[in-house]
């Protein structure tokens, strides 16, 4: 019989066996297009779905699909993603702000499994398309039971400046993804563990093209068009969608440091 030690991780099933210490490798994304997109939503609304541990510092939403390829935890193959989140603070550590994801798609259990359990990331799955391009214009779109929930456009003007580029690097250096972490009671009501999250990122760019964007939420009609994800869709899409704040084709590497995760006091 097998016997779980206190100084060894493990992923379920456990009983194949685990790893001596924590998680120690830092996940490094070498060659990454992200599309993103950032609009402004309503204030009030947009509160509704930010975990009472968080302060919503703008009422804006961003909307980022993420191209991962030599995705070096993968054996340098790839997955995409599509992460919707909002700019908050921490309410229990002064200075502490980030970006709070309210859901993140992904077509791929791997990464799904080690941010959803193990760092708080509300991962689920979806089918989502490579960047697609023609001349400037740059769109993707993303699906689940064969229904497309999401469609983003991307029209390029210009390559961001030196100063432009060298700025997005520094804001993006340190990005402190700030999830929350609930896992239900097996069979009822209540929390077998609730607590937030710090999972830290960081992307370096090596190109920035800046321009305008549009993005289309499809919300379904029927919760059986989308099972387990229809008051997600419903939720998003019911949110305004307000003037287009920012949008930016980014290409460079992404780093992500599970051994620095932690909980949040």
């Amino acid at each position: 019989m097998y016997r779980l030690r206190e100084d060894h991780t493990y992923h379920m099933p456990a009983h194949f066996g685990g790893q001596p210490g924590g998680l120690s490798w830092v996940c490094r994304c070498s060659d990454v297009h992200a599309l993103s997109l950032v609009y402004e939503t309503d204030r009030d609304r947009l509160e509704a779905y930010v975990h009472e541990d968080f302060e919503l510092l703008r009422p804006e939403i961003s909307v980022q699909m993420s191209q991962m390829r030599m995705v070096d935890f993968m054996a340098n193959g790839g997955y995409n993603l599509v992460q919707v989140s909002v700019p908050v603070a921490y309410r229990r550590e002064a200075g502490l702000t980030g970006v709070y994801p309210l859901v993140v798609w992904e077509n791929q259990t791997w990464p799904i499994i080690g941010g959803r359990e193990e760092t708080g990331v509300p991962k689920i799955f979806a089918d989502i398309a490579d960047l697609h391009s023609r001349g400037d214009h740059v769109f993707t779109c993303a699906s689940f039971w064969s229904r497309t929930f999401l469609e983003l456009d991307f029209f390029g003007k210009r390559d961001a400046t030196p100063e432009e580029l060298a700025q997005t690097n520094r804001d993006m250096e340190h990005i402190h993804l700030l999830g929350y972490r609930y896992i239900p009671n097996v069979g009822g009501p209540g929390a077998a563990l609730s607590q937030a999250t710090l999972y830290p990122q960081a992307m370096r760019c090596d190109r920035v093209v800046l321009g305008e964007g549009a993005l289309r939420w499809h919300v379904p009609a029927f919760p059986e068009h989308h099972p387990g994800q229809h008051h997600i869709l419903r939720a998003l899409g019911e949110l305004p969608l307000g003037r287009m704040i920012d949008a930016r084709l980014l290409h460079g590497e992404i780093t992500m440091n599970p051994p620095d995760a932690r909980t949040l006091p």
